[in-house]
């Protein structure tokens, strides 16, 4: 009768700590994936003479859903030229967030404010450019950071 009641004993145990380690395991993996989230330019629209929006397909490999919040960008999200010279203000960008399906894509936009040499050019500002920056992620109520490159379209989208 103890045989059967420590091998039960051990069973539940053994089930419980399975149980608890598969979604910290997976919330894990998620986490790794977070640097592997791609981007690619699918929009580049005039808002007024010194905005522009940029709509950005995320990529998502993890295996969990991620969300992009809605605010400004930790680091900023540059727009640099060939020369390597930002075009835009990064630290006054905005973006408009999503949730990105654990394996798939979503879209957000980016609002980027132009250098004042930039003013009146729109989204033409942007041709040539590449987007880079940080964008931050939360994954289950852990916010992560991931980097982001993107190269704009020669006419602008």
């Amino acid at each position: 009768m103890r045989r059967t009641h420590a091998a039960l004993l051990l069973g539940v145990v053994l089930a419980l700590g399975v149980a608890l380690a598969v979604p910290l395991l997976a919330d894990h993996v998620a986490a790794q994936r977070v640097d592997d989230v791609s981007a690619t330019v699918t929009d580049v629209g005039t808002v007024d003479e010194s905005t522009v929006a940029v709509d950005l397909e995320l990529s998502n490999p993890a295996p969990r859903p991620l969300v992009v919040p809605d605010g400004s960008s930790t680091s900023g999200v540059y727009a640099l030229g060939p020369d390597g010279e930002a075009v835009n203000e990064p630290r006054r960008t905005t973006v408009d967030g999503a949730t990105l399906p654990a394996g798939g894509t979503g879209t957000i936009t980016a609002t980027l404010e132009l250098k004042e040499a930039f003013h009146g050019q729109g989204a033409d500002a942007l041709a040539g450019t590449t987007l880079r920056g940080t964008l931050t992620l939360r994954l289950d109520g852990a916010f992560l950071e991931t980097e982001i490159t993107a190269p704009v379209g020669g006419d602008g989208g």
